[in-house]
């Protein structure tokens, strides 16, 4: 008996199969019980709005092989299954976004999860007055979570650049790190510290790739791993290894060691009477706003003389 695909599925436990494999068709034969067949023929109303659904959605457009249930749940199943941790995970999302990943992930029907749970989550409807503003809801949604790790890794280069003071394009924050990091490393003894500037002054990955390995450095777990939590860590740390970085060249420059653009760098030291002491190390060219106040705050604190004065 032949069976169109397109009509007919089977199921494992009231799961769709969307790709079945060898092992699917194993645990057929030995627990036929636990299969069954499920019609996937909708009404005329279901039939428009899938068509439409594969016209108005960027993922299903590009790579749909036909405007029918399985075909557009098979594409949701891929994509969902290219999806990074971080991706499938985060809170960084709208509400439509992570409803909608919310419902691919718990889907077991596609006509239930295209026509029904989709446009819930979207609160929107199949209706044909509804349908065209909720498709596009739908397209916007899963738009938003493929392009989360894109924002992911946009974040973490600010707050890599914030931690050092450094403004601009990634390219740019990494050429003025790895000129801050041209030092004597071989006299860095904490393994962490030369890990870092070592990764720092690596030429040899792209952009993307260094960024990759700095985060990784830093938090001791892959992107692709990330959570929410991940990011707040790598925020904290990474202060933290700048503010290492930066006493270390201090050290430096007080020892004499020639640094690689070091005529870049101003030291900044105030010491009161009692003996309270303010150091740090700073960029002559893209002082930040943020190290600039917290230079005069320290100033303040140290000499007791106010901003305005």
């Amino acid at each position: 008996m032949q069976i169109d695909n397109d009509v007919i599925r089977a199921a494992i436990e009231y799961t769709l199969v969307i790709d079945p494999t060898v092992e699917h068709f194993a645990r057929l034969f030995k627990a036929p019980q636990n299969f069954s067949l499920r019609g996937l023929v909708g009404h005329a109303g279901q039939e428009s709005y899938l068509r439409k659904l594969n016209a108005g959605v960027r993922l299903f457009s590009n790579e749909a092989d036909g405007c029918n249930a399985v075909a557009l749940t098979r594409v949701l199943a891929r994509w969902n299954a290219r999806l990074s941790n971080y991706s499938k995970e985060t809170t960084n999302l709208t509400k439509h976004a992570k409803a909608v990943r919310a419902s691919i992930l718990k889907a077991t029907d596609p006509i239930a999860l295209l026509c029904e749970s989709l446009p819930k989550a979207v609160e929107g409807s199949i209706a044909p007055e509804k349908m065209a503003a909720t498709i596009s809801s739908i397209d916007q949604a899963i738009d938003e979570i493929s392009v989360a790790d894109r924002e992911l890794r946009k974040d973490v280069a600010e707050k890599l650049g914030a931690a050092f003071g450094l403004r601009g394009s990634l390219a740019s924050v990494r050429a003025a790190l790895c000129q801050e990091c041209k030092a004597p490393t071989h006299q860095a003894v904490d393994y962490q510290l030369k890990s870092f500037v070592t990764r720092c002054v690596d030429p040899a990955l792209t952009d993307d790739k260094w960024l990759e390995s700095v985060a990784g450095l830093v938090t001791h777990r892959s992107m692709d791993n990330w959570t929410d939590a991940t990011v707040e860590l790598f925020a904290l740390e990474i202060k933290r290894f700048a503010a290492q970085l930066r006493r270390w060249i201090d050290l430096m420059l007080e020892r004499g060691q020639i640094i690689s653009g070091a005529e870049n760098l101003v030291r900044v030291a105030v010491t009161d009477g009692a003996g309270h002491e303010f150091r740090e190390v700073f960029h002559r060219d893209i002082l930040s706003s943020e190290e600039r106040q917290r230079a005069i705050n320290a100033i303040v604190k140290v000499t007791g003389v106010t901003a305005d004065d």
